[in-house]
């Protein structure tokens, strides 16, 4: 390679871009001596070769009805749809998108992009571009082609192929040494070679076949008939089928039942994907019948399918607001639980144990660190301030951790943790069915209720806490929604803690003894003040075993309302 000159035609082209064209030169000139072509000087060699070289490959994820602003195309790319539904408008050319598809875009070009309204549209996105290296006898040209051929869009046959090659590509990117930069230029290259050759195939696909494809992915809900396919492409029904499995590899019905159920698994793997309503959207009416052939095809269920995209969600919090998520619908991988408090090995209330079964436990009576909840690798973390586990730095700096601010009120953090997971709607419901059962427990509740005032008071080692009429869950719920009137001193808000004395002033006639264990119960019971209490001496004491008790979750809260009317109906 003596006495050779080399012209770089673009000042975009960086160092390592230059050294790959020399690298590219160099087996080149190694191709030629492999032919025996020693004498003949590599710049007697007339010829023009393109050097593709990848710029990105990102993945996109457009919501439900999203529309992507007129953008310009500076590269060319390769458009390949993951899953979803969608329009692309290239130079106001319009093109279907639908899983599988491959749209390959020359450049420059303006581009539009539409998201379905019912499904998220999920596609990867590679650019590349290319090196035009000529030698004309004299000198070596190397430069960006300014303009690249217009593109098309085939569907592939093979898409566990081209998932491949796209992983192989993004792994290879990562790396900016120069073995990975040959590497990544080689699987781009094997990738538009694959991507071309399903353009030579639909090529082969006559006009009017490829009219029924399209029709078939246009209005794939509707009931289409073979006939009107066939009388469509002019062909009777049996030319038709046979013209058709020629071209696609399979039979008109087996191709429609294929885009319906791979729409039908993006829009499962959706967070708010209900099965009834997939069904129905992809052109099934029997809710039955699309789920025999769903595991027909796919060899599970669609509710396992569904499952299986269920985000991994841990709960670090002192509210149990994995109670939120059950009554949500979604149950956490990993969650709070508090043994010493409830008794058990898992630390989780009794009404909860059967819906946590698989959820591993988290002890938070102790410190919980983020780097032991990172390494369960969640998708998201909902992470409450309690004691001994601050919102401290190692948590607001952790990864897809969602902090949920402290609030007075269950439904507060009930809409925190739906909107962390896009649950809004389910959580109106359930706010809804929880006011029916508050309404329930004070209907059977209100002859009792009726009887005298009240006040709440949980005790415990050294410590009388009195809780104010409002301000706090359980305050709320006795109060304000089950109907039982409280004392006239208690207008604070939450609790006043050792407020044995100022229990002792305000003398209640009825006392509500809550989260409270008989041992100090009876360390209470022994001093004089406890004593003196107008309800102690006429005993209007109630003490229920109110350890399950929970009224910040919603599921807690229902259980409590039962709970607590079968208990003061048992003594009424």
């Amino acid at each position: 390679m003596d006495n050779m000159c080399i012209v770089f035609g673009c000042e975009q082209m960086d160092f390592f871009d230059k050294i790959s064209v020399i690298i590219i030169l160099n087996r080149l000139y190694q191709r030629c001596l492999h032919l025996k072509r020693r004498d003949a000087p590599l710049l007697n060699t007339t010829f023009r070769t393109f050097h593709r070289v990848p710029i990105s490959l990102k993945s996109h994820r457009y919501s439900p009805g999203s529309r992507l602003k007129p953008a310009m195309l500076r590269s060319a790319s390769l458009l390949y749809v993951t899953g979803g539904r969608g329009r692309l408008l290239v130079d106001g050319n319009a093109h279907s998108l639908r899983p599988d598809l491959c749209v390959k875009l020359g450049a420059p070009a303006t581009i539009e992009l539409e998201a379905d309204d019912k499904s998220e549209l999920c596609i990867d996105f590679v650019q590349y571009r290319t090196m035009s290296i000529q030698c004309d006898g004299e000198r070596l040209q190397a430069a960006w082609l300014e303009r690249e051929a217009d593109g098309f869009a085939a569907p592939l046959r093979s898409p566990s192929h081209m998932t491949a090659l796209l992983s192989k590509l993004r792994t290879a990117m990562k790396d900016r040494s120069q073995e990975p930069s040959d590497r990544k230029q080689a699987v781009l290259c094997e990738m538009l070679d694959w991507v071309n050759e399903h353009e030579e195939s639909r090529d082969a696909v006559s006009e009017s076949l490829q009219r029924t494809i399209d029709y078939m992915n246009d209005h794939f809900a509707e009931s289409i008939p073979l006939a009107a396919l066939a009388g469509m492409a002019g062909l009777t029904p049996s030319s038709y089928c046979r013209a058709f499995k020629q071209a696609m590899g399979m039979t008109p019905g087996t191709y429609l039942t294929q885009i319906r159920l791979d729409l039908a698994k993006t829009m499962l793997a959706e967070p708010r994907s209900k099965l009834k309503e997939v069904a129905e959207w992809i052109g099934f009416q029997d809710e039955l019948y699309f789920s025999r052939l769903f595991k027909k095809w796919e060899g599970i269920p669609p509710t396992v399918y569904m499952k299986k995209y269920e985000k991994k969600i841990a709960v670090v919090s002192g509210h149990l607001l994995q109670d939120h998520l059950l009554s949500l619908g979604v149950k956490p991988s990993a969650a709070s639980g508090f043994p010493t408090f409830y008794r058990n090995a898992s630390g989780f209330p009794s009404y909860l144990q059967d819906r946590l079964a698989a959820t591993m436990p988290i002890n938070s009576e102790k410190t919980v660190s983020s780097r032991d909840i990172l390494r369960l690798s969640p998708d998201l973390i909902l992470k409450t301030e309690f004691p001994d586990n601050p919102n401290d730095v190692e948590w607001l700096g952790a990864n897809n951790t969602v902090i949920i601010d402290a609030h007075n009120s269950w439904d507060r953090y009930l809409m925190d943790v739906a909107v962390s997971i896009g649950k809004e709607p389910e959580a109106e419901k359930v706010v809804r069915d929880v006011k029916k059962t508050e309404k329930w427990g004070r209907k059977r509740l209100e002859s009792i209720a009726k009887d005298g005032k009240w006040t709440i008071v949980r005790l415990l080692a050294g410590d009388c806490r009195m809780y104010g009429r409002s301000g706090h869950a359980l305050s709320d719920l006795f109060y304000r929604d089950l109907g039982f009137r409280p004392d006239d001193g208690l207008e604070f808000v939450s609790y006043a803690g050792n407020a044995l004395e100022r229990l002792a002033a305000l003398d209640p006639s009825n006392l509500l003894l809550i989260w409270s264990e008989p041992a100090d119960i009876a360390s209470f019971s022994e001093q004089p003040l406890w004593q003196r209490l107008k309800a102690v001496r006429e005993k209007k004491v109630f003490c229920p075993d109110s350890k399950q008790w929970d009224p910040w979750g919603p599921i807690g809260r229902q259980y409590m309302i039962r709970e607590m009317t079968k208990y003061f109906r048992s003594i009424g």
